[in-house]
C-alpha cells in the first residue's frame, strides 16, 4: 500500500473517531441534562459585570426626604429604646398554644394529628427559638456589640460578584460524581469554598468563564489534590462538550462584599450596620404608590426590584411596644446593603439595641473563608408566579431554593381571610369600634399580647382605632389556628402536600405579614386623622344616627321610588350632570327599555299610586320603618315581571328587605382629602434598564459626569444605580 493511501486511511479513521466521540459526547450530554432538572437562568447570557454600585455613604440612619421637622423627629424617636444588646426576633409572639390547638382539633379522614406529631412539631419550633436565645445570650456575654464593625478595609471589599444557578451547580455535581472515585462528601465544600471564591477572584473580563476559574484552582498552591482532581474533571467536560457550551454559565450579580482577610472572619462578628433612609410606614406606602403611578404613566412593565430595603421592627417587649420603620438603602447607604442573597447565608441580620438606639446589624453566623462572598437570606415573599420564576437565585449553594423569593400562593394562604373576614364582617367590626363602649379587658389583653402600644398608636391613641385593631387581632389569632387545617385538608380527593410543620410555619408567616400590614394601615389612618382641619368635629369614621334620623333618611329614599319608576319605566327624562356623549348614550339605553304596552303601564301607575299612599306619613321608629319597607316591597313584587336592564326591580326588592331587617344603621363620615408631601422617585426604582427617552420624551437631560460612567451617548440606558438627574416628582 502506498504512503498516500495509508495517509488517506489514517485521515478517515481520525474523522470516524471524531464523529464517534461527538456522538458519545452528545449522548452523555443528553443524559446529564435529563438528570439535572434544576432551575436555569434563561435569556441572553450576559458576560460583562454590572456597573459598580453608586450610593452616598452614611455613618448613621438618615430620615427620608419630604417629611416635616416634626415628622422627622418622630421617625428618629422610633429608634429610642430602654433595652440593650441582642434582642431576638422583634415579633416574638408565643403561639405554641395556638399550634397545639389546631393540631389536636384537625381531622381529615386520612390524617389525624397524634400526640407525637404535636410534640415533634412544637419541639422543632422550640429548639429553633432556644438556639437563637442561646446565641443572643452568648453574643451579649462576649460583648460582640462592643467591638467596632469589621467594615471595608483590610478584611472586606466591595467588588463585582458572580454566581451560578442551580442548573450549573447540579451539572458540576453530576460530572464529579460520575468521574471521581473520591469521597462524594467533598463535592459541596469544593463548589462553595473553592470554586465560587475562585470565580469572584477572576478579572471582570474572565469572570464569566468556568475554564478560567478552574484553571486558577489548578495553578494555586493552596489547592488540595481533590480540588485539582475535581477541576480537571470540569476542564475535560468543557473540552468534551465545547468551550462555548452553555452548561457552565456564570452570571453577574452586581456589587457584593468579599472577605479579603487571609485568615477569614470568625463567627458572631459584626460586619456592619445596615444603614439607609428611614421611612415611616405611611411614607413608604406613598412612595410605592408613586412608583406604581409612574410605571403606569410611562408604560413601564414592573420588573424585579433591587432589594435594598429592609424592615426595622421594634421589639414587641419594648415598653413602647412593637413598631415598623422601612430602611431604604438604594441611594444612601453603607456596605451592609451590598451583601447579596444566599439560601445558605453566612451572615444574619438582626435588630439590636446599642447605646439606647435600635439598629440593624449584620453578623457572621459561621466562619467565613478567605475569598468567600458575604451573604444574607433576604426572606422576601411574593404572591406573583411571574416574579417568583424570574427571580432565579445565583447563590450556588447545595441548599439553593432556585429562587431568591419565597412563593406564597395567594389562593391557599387567603382562604380563611376570604371565607371569614369579608366586607360585612369588617364593616360590623368597624361599627362596634365606633360605639361609645369602653375598651374591654379582653381587647386590652390581645393588644398587649401583640405589643400594640404607643409606637403603633402614638402617644394619644384614637379610641375607635384601638378597638378596631383589637378586633382584627382577634381574627388574626383565629386565622392562625384555622389556616393550617385548611392547608392540610385534602382537596378534590387529592392529599395535601403540606406537612404539619410546613402548614404551621406558613400560618405563622401569614400571621406576621398580617401584623406588619396592620401597622402600616394604622400609620396611614393616623396620618389622615392628624391632617384634618381644626374645625372638623369628626370623631369616628361611622356615625350612629338617632332612630328618628334613621327613619327619616329611609323614608326620604323610599319617596324617590315613584319618580324612579316613572323615569326608568314609563317616561324617561333628560339626564344631567354628565358629558353630553355619556348622557345621550344612557338616555338612549333607558328609552330603549321603556314599557310601551298599555296594560303594563297601568300596572306600574297603580303601583306608584299605592306607594305614594304608603309614604304619606314619616315613620317615627324602626318598627314603623320596617312595616313601610315591607309594604312597598309587596307592591314592587306585583310588577317585578316587568323588570328591564335599567329597572331591576328584584334588586330593589332585595334592598327594601335589607333596610327592613337591618338593626344597626350607620352613616359614613366624610374626611378631608389629605395630600402627601412631594415624593421623589429615581428612575432606577421604576425598573432596570429603562431608556431615558421613555421618560424624558421632550428633552434630553444630560447626566452629570462621573468617573465610572460613560457619558458619550445622549440616548442612554438608566441602569439600576444610575440615579443622578433622573428624579421624578409627584
Amino acid at each position: 500500500i502506498s504512503d498516500k493511501i495509508k495517509d488517506e486511511i489514517e485521515t478517515e479513521k481520525r474523522i470516524q473517531n471524531e464523529f464517534v466521540m461527538k456522538i458519545k459526547a452528545k449522548s452523555k450530554l443528553q443524559s446529564l441534562q435529563n438528570r439535572n432538572g434544576q432551575a436555569v437562568m434563561i435569556g441572553k447570557w450576559r458576560k460583562d459585570p454590572f456597573p459598580p454600585r453608586v450610593y452616598d455613604k452614611l455613618e448613621s440612619y438618615a430620615v427620608c426626604k419630604g417629611l416635616s421637622e416634626k415628622d422627622s423627629a418622630a421617625t428618629i424617636k422610633q429608634l429610642d429604646t430602654s433595652m440593650n444588646g441582642f434582642l431576638g426576633p422583634a415579633y416574638n409572639y408565643d403561639d405554641h398554644s395556638l399550634t397545639e390547638a389546631w393540631m389536636m382539633s384537625f381531622k381529615d379522614g386520612k390524617f389525624n394529628a397524634s400526640p407525637e406529631d404535636v410534640i415533634r412539631t412544637q419541639i422543632e419550633s422550640l429548639l429553633e427559638i432556644l438556639t437563637n436565645q442561646v446565641q443572643d445570650r452568648v453574643c451579649n456575654e462576649l460583648g460582640v456589640l462592643d467591638e467596632p464593625p469589621t467594615g471595608l478595609g483590610a478584611d472586606l471589599k466591595e467588588a463585582p460578584v458572580w454566581g451560578i444557578d442551580c442548573y450549573t451547580r447540579r451539572m458540576i455535581e453530576l460530572l464529579i460524581s460520575d468521574n471521581s472515585k473520591s469521597n462524594k462528601d467533598h463535592i459541596i465544600p469544593f463548589i462553595e469554598r473553592k470554586l465560587l471564591p475562585s470565580i469572584n477572584a477572576s478579572s471582570p473580563s474572565k469572570a464569566h468563564s468556568m475554564m478560567a476559574a478552574v484553571e486558577s484552582i489548578l495553578q494555586s498552591e493552596n489547592s488540595s489534590d481533590i480540588d485539582k482532581e475535581y477541576s480537571n474533571i470540569i476542564v475535560n467536560a468543557i473540552n468534551e462538550f465545547g468551550a462555548s457550551s452553555d452548561l457552565f454559565r456564570i452570571h453577574p450579580k452586581g456589587t457584593g462584599v468579599i472577605c479579603t482577610n487571609v485568615n477569614g472572619i470568625q463567627p458572631h462578628q459584626v460586619i456592619a450596620e445596615y444603614l439607609g433612609e428611614l421611612y415611616p410606614p405611611y411614607r413608604w406606602c406613598e412612595k410605592l404608590d408613586v412608583v406604581e403611578q409612574a410605571q403606569k404613566k410611562y408604560g413601564l412593565k414592573p420588573t424585579l426590584p433591587d432589594f435594598y430595603n429592609i424592615l426595622l421592627e421594634r421589639p414587641r417587649q419594648d415598653p413602647s411596644g412593637y413598631g415598623l420603620l422601612y430602611v431604604d438603602a438604594s441611594q444612601r447607604a453603607n456596605l451592609g446593603s451590598s451583601c447579596s442573597h444566599s439560601c445558605n447565608a453566612n451572615c444574619t441580620s438582626a435588630v439590636v439595641a446599642k447605646n439606647g438606639k435600635l439598629v440593624i446589624v449584620l453578623t457572621t453566623n459561621r466562619y467565613v473563608y478567605y475569598g468567600e462572598e458575604l451573604t444574607m437570606d433576604y426572606y422576601s415573599i411574593t404572591t406573583s408566579d411571574v416574579e417568583w420564576r424570574a427571580a432565579i437565585c445565583l447563590c450556588g449553594m447545595s441548599s439553593c431554593r432556585g429562587s431568591f423569593l419565597h412563593y406564597a400562593t395567594q389562593d391557599d394562604l387567603q382562604q380563611v381571610l376570604n371565607q371569614s373576614c369579608g366586607p360585612l364582617w369588617r364593616y360590623a367590626s368597624l361599627l362596634r369600634a365606633c360605639s361609645n363602649r369602653p375598651l374591654h379587658q379582653t381587647e386590652k389583653s390581645v393588644l398587649d399580647r401583640h405589643g400594640f402600644k404607643s409606637s403603633v398608636f402614638d402617644e394619644q391613641p384614637i379610641d375607635w382605632l384601638v378597638k378596631y385593631t383589637a378586633d382584627n387581632l382577634k381574627f388574626i389569632e383565629f386565622e392562625r389556628t384555622a389556616l393550617p387545617c385548611t392547608l392540610m385538608r385534602s382537596k378534590q380527593g387529592e392529599t395535601s402536600k403540606y406537612t404539619y410543620t410546613l402548614a404551621d410555619l406558613d400560618a405563622r408567616s401569614v400571621m406576621e405579614q398580617r401584623i406588619q400590614s396592620m401597622v402600616c394601615c394604622i400609620s396611614m389612618v393616623n396620618r389622615v386623622l392628624k391632617n384634618q382641619s381644626i374645625n372638623e368635629n369628626i370623631t369616628t369614621p361611622l356615625r350612629l344616627p338617632h332612630v328618628s334620623e334613621t327613619s327619616s333618611l329611609i323614608w326620604n329614599m323610599l319617596k324617590s321610588i315613584p319618580s324612579l319608576l316613572t323615569d326608568y319605566m314609563i317616561t324617561p327624562r333628560e339626564l344631567k350632570g354628565k358629558s353630553s356623549s355619556e348622557t345621550k348614550s344612557e338616555y338612549d339605553t333607558i328609552k330603549n327599555n321603556i314599557i310601551t304596552d298599555p296594560p303594563s303601564i297601568s300596572r306600574i301607575k297603580l303601583t306608584i299610586e299605592n306607594i305614594n299612599i304608603a309614604l304619606e306619613t314619616c315613620p317615627k321608629n324602626l318598627t314603623e320603618t320596617r312595616s313601610i319597607c315591607l309594604k312597598v316591597k309587596s307592591y314592587i313584587k306585583l310588577i317585578d315581571d316587568l323588570s328591564t336592564s335599567t329597572a331591576r326591580l328584584q334588586l330593589l326588592n332585595d334592598l327594601l328587605i335589607l333596610w327592613a331587617y337591618t338593626t344597626n344603621f350607620s352613616i359614613p363620615q366624610e374626611y378631608n382629602i389629605v395630600t402627601s408631601e412631594e415624593v421623589t422617585v429615581v428612575a432606577g426604582e421604576l425598573g432596570n434598564n429603562i431608556v431615558r427617552s421613555k421618560i424624558f420624551q421632550n428633552e434630553i437631560i444630560p447626566r452629570k459626569s462621573r468617573s465610572n460612567a460613560n457619558t458619550s451617548s445622549e440616548e442612554m440606558i438608566i441602569e439600576s444605580n444610575d440615579y443622578e438627574n433622573c428624579d421624578i416628582n409627584y
